[in-house]
């Protein structure tokens, strides 16, 4: 999938699109064989608080906090248009929570974190064994995402530290 994304985010950056905080990436998630409302119920559950309400924020890149909680709520219901975990008409697991990006590099990382992070939580995998069981390039996207948001002020260091030792 990376060529033709690159093309596009490249032609894109040729004529002019940007981005940032103005805008966010949303990715949809299903499969045929998962109960789709469930599983974007225990998603949405999961990311409302702890660890993994701290991975949602690392994760997005975002650098604007309200513009975050506005666009990505992490408190909201599943239910909610502007929850940062939603099921929406289409049927599917909405992640909302990313910022706008033309890397198509990252765009790719974004959708293979949302593809196991939805898989895991559909193929029953318990809660505290999560964060562990992503893969090795996922766990260095969260790590490498998690470092740039600590940086950026978005995280705590308490809150990056305590990730890092939930992923290993």
């Amino acid at each position: 999938y990376l060529a033709p994304l690159k093309n596009v985010c490249d032609v894109l950056k040729k004529f002019g699109g940007s981005e940032g905080d103005t805008a966010g990436i949303h990715i949809h998630v299903s499969r045929p064989d998962v109960r789709m409302q469930e599983a974007t119920h225990l998603i949405n559950g999961y990311c409302r608080e702890g660890v993994f309400h701290i991975l949602m924020r690392a994760v997005s890149m975002r650098s604007n906090v309200e513009r975050f909680n506005m666009y990505a709520d992490l408190s909201a219901s599943e239910t909610q248009h502007h929850a940062a975990i939603s099921y929406n008409s289409h049927g599917t697991c909405e992640f909302r929570v990313f910022n706008s990006s033309l890397d198509s590099k990252l765009i790719l990382r974004h959708l293979k974190f949302c593809k196991e992070f939805f898989n895991l939580v559909a193929e029953n995998t318990p809660k505290e064994k999560i964060l562990q069981s992503f893969s090795k390039a996922t766990k260095l996207h969260i790590k490498n995402c998690a470092k740039i948001q600590l940086d950026k002020g978005f995280i705590l260091e308490r809150e990056y530290k305590e990730l890092l030792k939930e992923i290993q």
